[in-house]
């Protein structure tokens, strides 16, 4: 796998990100009986995590920012983002992010070597969290730039 040449080193938003849902999973230990469910808990931090994700597919914060809304949506209409669940979730969370904001889409089997899933595991986590945020995938400048704001202060 090739490393991107446009972000050499994720922002201190990634980190912040990482550490409010770190928190977050943390409330919630258990499984929650979906398909963003892993049958250990994962050794990769939360932030180790997204900084593989930005440092493989060259995104930036606006792709991070977008994964945490679609993240609160989903969490917002009954998806548990638990210590069993978070990885899974915000991985589907920054495929699809990535793919809003990216118009050279890479092919599902590099996002999934980058997740560390199979193909068909992250094909089914994308259509569980588009059907979980009821595919409103939109997401505008202002709600990015809110959400950029909750994390300057």
């Amino acid at each position: 796998m090739r490393a991107a040449a446009a972000v050499s080193k994720p922002s201190n938003l990634t980190r912040d990100v990482a550490h409010v849902l770190t928190n977050l999973a943390l409330q919630n230990p258990g499984p929650s009986g979906t398909v963003y469910d892993v049958a250990a808990k994962p050794e990769l931090s939360m932030e180790r995590f997204i900084h593989r994700w930005v440092r493989y597919t060259g995104v930036g914060d606006d792709v991070i920012l977008t994964a945490l809304v679609y993240a609160d949506r989903a969490a917002a209409r009954g998806a548990q983002i638990g210590e069993m669940t978070c990885h899974r979730l915000i991985l589907s969370a920054l495929l699809i992010a990535t793919k809003w904001h990216c118009d050279d889409a890479r092919e599902m089997s590099f996002y999934a070597k980058v997740g560390s899933v199979s193909c068909n595991d992250l094909h089914r986590l994308e259509r569980q969290l588009l059907s979980d945020i009821q595919f409103d995938a939109f997401c505008d400048s202002k709600t990015i730039s809110e959400y950029r704001c909750a994390f300057s202060k």
